[in-house]
């Protein structure tokens, strides 16, 4: 393949977001996608954290506007990059959805499914 074919003609793509547990998270991952509750908000900080039950992480925002509509205790979904700071494990927020009322138990049951291939 050429470079241009590989590149879709100059357009610049993102990496696909892996859908992750937040204990699931390797150091290779370029972008992941993650639902969890959100223990803490920190506006000041441009900061949240993140529990999935497997792990708490530390979600970065560079839009205010963004992290201004999360709320602790509701069920969300991230998707962003992650990284390791002197905070730890961090995930610099592109896009956050509240999600509450979604039924986790149905998606993790599907999940499974897909991970048998049925």
């Amino acid at each position: 393949m050429d470079e241009l074919s590989e590149n879709q003609g100059n357009e610049m793509r993102r990496w696909p977001a892996k859908e992750r547990a937040i204990g699931e998270i390797k150091s290779f991952d370029k972008r992941v996608a993650l639902i969890g509750n959100i223990v803490g908000v920190d506006i000041d900080n441009a900061e949240a954290k993140m529990d999935d039950n497997t792990g708490t992480i530390l979600l970065i925002f560079t839009d205010l506007e963004m992290l201004k509509k999360i709320q602790t205790g509701r069920l969300t979904r991230v998707i962003g990059r992650p990284y390791n700071s002197q905070k730890g494990n961090v995930i610099n927020v592109e896009v956050a959805q509240d999600i509450d009322g979604f039924d986790t138990n149905t998606y993790k049951r599907i999940k499974e499914l897909e991970a048998k291939g049925m």
